[in-house]
Parts: structure tokens; C-alpha cells; sequence
């Protein structure tokens, strides 16, 4: 797992202005990600690859979605807007599901940024497992403004910084790993 950084949205422009390669028909080229990635698991021994992207769907972002061929986590914070993308990730999680039939889809919806004093997280974090007929991770992700500030600070994971978001990190690979269970991975 390796923190993100501003670095992030220069790589998506990078991929959105030249691909790499174009495709046939010129668009852009949506496999480089996982291309690398099964360079990089020939000459490592890694379980997992865990992707953060920006919240777009740019030319990063479907990069990742082609290279999670185990499954996508949906990372959403309970805002209204954050709410209403979670029908465009999905929808592009399927039209890659299409090109690829071995990916996993949508393994879940990941609740961010919760806080239990919001009325409003509790109403739309309601809404999503009733509204989204996927797997909603029963472990939430709390709402850390300043241990997320320090580890943006330091370049390092706030599960590093702060024993408690360290905690809710191992539950929800607990989770995850009892989802991909189901595909057998």
C-alpha cells in the first residue's frame, strides 16, 4: 500500500492527453495499469495491489477499475455528491467487467469519512445498502481529519500514524478477504 500524492493527478493528465498506446478506433489505452502491475507481480510477492485514485473518472481511474481484475472497492464518503458517483464508478466498473469477463466487478461499497454525530451519514449510508444491491462493508471508515493531515504531511499511511484508523484498516481487510473468499482468489 503506497500513499497517494499530488504526483496522482499529473499521471492522470499524462494518461489522459497521450495515452499509451491509442487503440484502434484512438481511445485511450485503459489495460497500461494492469499491464504493469503483472510485470511487477512477476518479480514480487505481493497478495494485493490497493489503488486509491482522485474521485474522477479519468484516465488514472479507469486505468485502476481494468487493473482490479480481483474486484473494485467503491470508496465513498456520505455526502450528497460523493452519493450520486457512486452510479457512474459502478457503471464503469461494468463496462470494463465487459471487456474483461475474468474482472470481479464491484467487490464492494466502502463508507468514508463517517461520523456517527452526522445525521446525514446515517441517513445516506441507509440509503446506499438499501439503493445498491452490492456488498456494503460493515466496518466504516471514521472521519480522521488531522491524523489524515499529518500522514498527508509526513507521505506516509495514516494507519501508521494512528492506532484506531490502524484498527478500522485490518477489519476492512478482514472483510475484504472474506469477499474475494466468494470468487475463490
Amino acid at each position: 500500500l503506497i500513499p497517494a500524492s499530488l504526483n496522482l493527478s499529473v499521471v492522470d493528465l499524462q494518461m489522459s492527453l497521450r495515452g499509451r498506446p491509442a487503440g484502434k478506433n484512438g481511445t485511450l489505452y485503459r489495460f497500461y495499469l494492469r499491464d504493469l502491475l503483472k510485470v511487477v507481480e512477476e518479480h514480487t510477492d505481493f497478495e494485493y495491489a490497493f489503488i486509491d485514485t482522485p474521485p474522477a473518472l479519468g484516465a488514472l481511474s479507469l486505468n485502476s477499475i481494468a487493473a482490479a481484475t480481483s474486484g473494485c472497492i467503491i470508496s465513498t464518503s456520505l455526502d450528497v455528491m460523493a452519493y450520486r458517483g457512486i452510479s457512474a464508478v459502478i457503471e464503469a466498473i461494468e463496462t470494463i467487467q465487459k471487456m474483461d469477463p475474468s474482472h470481479h466487478g464491484v467487490l464492494g461499497i466502502l463508507r468514508s469519512e463517517y461520523s456517527e454525530r452526522r445525521k446525514i451519514d446515517k441517513e445516506l449510508g441507509d440509503y446506499v445498502e438499501a439503493f445498491y444491491p452490492h456488498y456494503v462493508f460493515k466496518t466504516e471508515i471514521p472521519e480522521a481529519s488531522a491524523a489524515v493531515k499529518r500522514a498527508n504531511a509526513s507521505l506516509r499511511l495514516v494507519s501508521q500514524l494512528d492506532k484506531r484508523m490502524e484498527k478500522v484498516y485490518l477489519d476492512v481487510f478482514d472483510e475484504m478477504e472474506k469477499e474475494l473468499a466468494k470468487y475463490g482468489e
